[in-house]
Parts: structure tokens; sequence; C-alpha cells
């Protein structure tokens, strides 16, 4: 298990309480492949947990990552309301730069994995533009089939390369039972789960305005860009897990699973 600190335990989910400092120190350690068997980072949102809640396969792949980080402030605020404290939110889209920044300073190189075709590319070279000696061994797209030749071919390129870091972004559950299916045959010292960081990056999703993110609000940004895809996810997912949280805290099983 890669060593994480302090953490907490939400619905039978590991989460690492982390500051983006340590976040950075942790990936630095990982990518520098000194953990024996790589590393696998994942992370929780709101979405996450309500999937891990009703599939349980997909909550076993939450728990078999070697780091689980907060990456929405529906959790944060669930975990408060349940009783427990995570230190704040820490999306990929904020410190993505960051952490190309620090993997070139340790000469590490990176592989990016997902998005439409042309959005991996795009995002490695805005990457190279912002983070000058950042080492990128490739990219590909994540719309390839995920057996059979297509897969072969993608875990191939992958392995010629030999990056320090893949960033993996093909939303969930997707992502995560692809680099655990294939964490031991790549070799890589550190996968990392990103979900749709590259699609802002690139700018193929915009962010919210900063005023919205300061208060927390890039969730309804998104929902008034997407309606329709992301209904269901906040008008009915957000209120049920805030409402597992209540009952954790009411039923006093701090951190059990309901």
């Amino acid at each position: 298990m890669f060593p994480i600190g302090d953490t907490v335990t939400l619905e039978g989910i590991e989460i690492a309480r982390l500051s983006l400092d340590d976040l950075m120190n942790a990936a630095a350690a990982a990518a520098s492949g000194k953990t024996p068997g790589g590393a696998v980072f994942m992370y929780a949102n709101i979405h996450t947990m309500n999937l891990a809640k009703k599939d349980r396969a997909y909550h076993k792949m939450l728990t078999a990552a070697d780091l689980v980080y907060c990456d929405g402030v529906g959790v944060v605020l669930g975990a408060v309301v349940a009783g427990i404290s995570i230190p704040g939110r820490l999306t990929a889209a904020d410190f993505i730069s960051d952490l190309a920044r620090r993997l070139a300073k340790e000469d590490r190189s990176i592989f990016v994995l997902g998005g439409e075709p042309g959005v991996a590319g795009r995002a490695v070279e805005i990457l190279k533009s912002e983070c000058p000696g950042l080492r990128v061994a490739g990219s590909h797209h994540g719309y390839f089939k995920r057996k059979g030749a297509d897969n072969e071919a993608v875990l191939e390129m992958i392995k010629e390369k030999r990056p320090d870091c893949l960033f993996v972004g093909m939303g969930s559950p997707a992502q995560e039972e692809w680099a655990l299916a294939h964490r031991d045959r790549l070799g890589v010292p550190l996968v990392w789960c990103v979900g749709a960081a590259f699609d802002f990056v690139t700018g193929k999703v915009s962010r919210a305005p900063s005023w919205m993110r300061r208060l927390h609000l890039e969730w309804f940004h998104r929902f008034l860009m997407e309606p329709r895809r992301m209904f269901f996810r906040y008008a009915v997912g957000n209120p049920s897990f805030l409402f597992r949280m209540v009952m954790l805290r009411l039923k006093g099983k701090r951190g059990g699973v309901l």
C-alpha cells in the first residue's frame, strides 16, 4: 500500500486527508518508481461515491486504489455532516499544471490517455508550453475498444514509451476499471485517473468563472452547460449522498457503511 498518511473512511471508502502540497509530494514519490508494484491514484466526489454505493464492483475498485483523494466540495460538506473532517477539495483541473511543473522539475515523463481524438495531443501541447522541460512520453485518445486488438495496441504503446506517470481520463467507472486491470502489465510507477481534466485543460469543456469557483459553485456551472446530462447527477445524486451522510451522523456510525 502506498504511504498516504492520515485518512478518513466514508461508506467504506478510505479518503486521504491531503493538502495540495501533500498530494504533489505523494505524486512525486510515486512517480519516482520507488513504490513496489507502482501506485494507482483515484478521486472521490459525489458522483463516484454514488456509483460506489450502487455498484459493488466499482466500490471494490476505489478500495483497491493506493490513494483516493477528495475531488468534490460535496464530499467535503458530506464529511462534515457525517462528523468527519476533510481539508478541502483537490481537483485535477486546478492543479494539473502545478503537477506537470513538479514532474518536470524532477525529470519525470508523462503519458496522457483519454478524451476524444485530438484532446490528449492538444493537452500535451498546452502543458509543455506552460511547463518548460516537461518530458512527454506520448498521448492517445480514450475512444478505443478496451478489449481486443485496440486495447493491446494502446498497452504496447505505453509499455514501449515507459512513462513515469500515466494520466487516464475516460470517466468513471471505465478509467478505474482499466487502470486496475492493466496496472501490473503496464509497469508504470504512477497511474492516475483524472476524469475530464484534459477537456478542461484544452477548453473543450468550459470552467466556471473564478467567482463561482470561489463560492464552490462549479457544479452548478456544469449543470447550466449540460442540463440534460447533469440533471440526474446533481438534482438527484447530490441530495441522495447528503441524506446518507445525515443518516451516518444520526445513527452514530461515523465512517461506517449503511
